[in-house]
């Protein structure tokens, strides 16, 4: 696998939630780097020529330009999952948990057909909650992104893509759960999350995205071992 297929694929700067927590103290220290999958283009050109500036302004904390362009994909295809996802990650590095809240959940209704993106749409709940400190909340949206990961594997197999999106939903589940005071389901499942990326990485080829990944599993792992 000389990398992950573009459909599903986070980019580095505007295509997967990363995960990083600093679980001491209770803390979630969101570092977004958005994940996108392809959509349909209407036209193709201006669309994407827009998707690349606004991820490279995202790259560049440029969130008002990132917001411009992404709006302008709106203003083409107004239905564009990725955009409303996108939108509601830079409302979350801004702190604008309203408008957060309004790109995710628009986001969800879009994707009734499309489980790819309703995990991501409740990633971003999930995430949000965290920011608003209400961690059974987060819990909840969490274990909604994981059971559709697993289905998606169940009808699909275990492609690198779909494994790796099991992965993501069970470092945040291991996260909220070992902050919410059940330190072993923490444990078992951010071990879990770490298994599934160490295999994608033996049998498909550790590129760098799988490589920090690891090392952000390892991280969060050892935050937890940590905690009383």
């Amino acid at each position: 696998m000389a990398e992950l297929s573009r459909s599903r694929r986070p980019f580095v700067c505007a295509a997967a939630l990363v995960l990083s927590a600093a679980v001491q103290g209770g803390s979630l220290d969101l570092l977004v780097m958005p994940a996108r999958a392809q959509e349909p283009a209407m036209p193709q050109a201006s669309i994407e020529d827009l998707r690349a500036r606004a991820s490279t302004a995202f790259a560049s904390n440029d969130f008002a330009q990132a917001r411009e362009r992404y709006e302008a994909i709106l203003a083409l295809a107004p239905d564009d999952k990725d955009a409303y996802f996108q939108l509601g990650e830079i409302s979350l590095a801004l702190r604008d948990s309203n408008e957060a809240q309004r790109r995710f959940e628009r986001l969800l209704k879009l994707s009734a057909d499309d489980e790819g993106w309703q995990l991501r749409g409740y990633w971003g709940l999930g995430d949000l909650a965290v920011q608003r400190g209400n961690l059974a909340d987060a819990q909840k949206h969490y274990g909604e992104s994981l059971g559709i990961a697993r289905r998606i594997v169940e009808r699909f197999g275990e492609s690198p893509e779909a494994l790796r999106d099991i992965s993501l939903s069970l470092q945040r589940t291991g996260f909220t759960q070992a902050v919410l005071g059940d330190k072993p389901a923490g444990l078992a499942d951010a071990r879990e999350g770490l298994r599934l990326l160490e295999d994608v990485g033996t049998r498909h080829g550790m590129v760098p995205q799988i490589v920090q990944d690891i090392e952000k599993t390892k991280a969060l792992i050892a935050r937890i071992e940590a905690r009383p």
